[in-house]
């Protein structure tokens, strides 16, 4: 369907998700119903009156132009509603991305907890360690003096 009207770029995207709606001439919040914007003429008019007017007079020029004019209009529209898909698949790229990247540093944050635990352990152990030396030495010092 071709419209000579069109929404405004900046709020393409929230009317494809469904966050605005248009009735008429107006974009219009879903939630509260209140006018966001209204919507902007895509100036297909223009360009048909110009390929007419530019035709010289000849009306087999004029149809030609015309033609031409409005196939130009509908490969346009065409490449709108295309790019709106683009937009929103880019969206959920770069969603996923970030869920990507959350994923990322959970694995960073336990690779460093698990760095952390091993020193903390061989810490411990070290301490222990070094406290059952001197016992171990008394112990056999006394098996040596019985021996």
């Amino acid at each position: 369907m071709i419209f000579m009207r069109s929404v405004p770029p900046e709020l393409v995207h929230g009317v494809a998700s469904g966050l605005y709606n248009v009735t008429g001439s107006v974009v219009r919040d879903v939630a509260s119903g209140r006018g966001i914007a209204f919507l902007q003429e895509t100036g297909m008019l223009q360009t048909i009156l110009n390929s007419v007017m530019t035709s010289g007079g000849n009306p087999v020029v004029a149809f030609a132009n015309l033609g031409l004019g409005a196939a130009s209009v509908i490969q346009n529209q065409q490449i709108k509603s295309r790019l709106v898909e683009v937009q929103s698949s880019l969206a959920v790229l770069q969603n996923l991305q970030i869920g990507t990247l959350a994923v990322s540093g959970l694995g960073l944050g336990v690779s460093v907890v698990g760095v952390t635990s091993r020193k903390v352990i061989w810490l411990f152990l070290e301490q222990v360690r070094l406290e059952f030396v001197p016992v171990l030495q008394r112990l056999q010092g006394r098996l040596a003096a019985q021996g």
